[in-house]
Parts: C-alpha cells; structure tokens; sequence
C-alpha cells in the first residue's frame, strides 16, 4: 500500500528502534529490484504490487507465487489453475 514510500518508513523504523529488520512480500514478487531502485533514488511507480491478491489466490491453490499482473509467467499459471 505505501509503494514509493514504503522505503521510506522501512528505514526510518528501524533507525528509530522500532525492528531490526523489514521484509517485503508481495512487493518483492511485482518489483524484485524495488529495494536496489530505492536506494539509487530510481523507484520506478509503474512496477509496484497492485494489492490485486491473485499471488495469494496462487498460494492457495498450492503454486508457487508470483506477481500475476508483471509476470507472464504467473498470468498464464493462474489462467490455468485459478481460473479454470
């Protein structure tokens, strides 16, 4: 949901103590250079997780998972076994 931003408060929560680490899930899945990009200040907002959930629906059908909407791949993998 904070796309753009979510470096950005990644960042500033672990500075200021609050964890010590932050993982991305689905924003690894639709942008896999995401947090390279951040940190070159070259966050390109084309390529963010649209929060659809189609790479939980994959879960769900015990697929691997992957981001529905940037990759073919796993456009064609739910066509085939979510949307039957």
């Amino acid at each position: 949901y904070l796309k753009e931003n979510a470096g950005y408060l990644a960042a500033g929560a672990v500075e200021e103590g609050y964890c010590k680490i932050v993982g991305f899930g689905r924003m690894a899945f639709a942008y896999p250079d995401f947090a390279k990009d951040t940190l070159k200040d070259q966050f390109d907002k084309k390529q963010t997780c649209v929060t659809c959930g189609k790479c939980t629906e994959l879960l769900r059908a015990g697929q691997n998972s992957g981001c529905v909407v940037r990759n073919p791949y796993y456009t064609a993998l739910y066509r085939e076994v979510v949307k039957k």
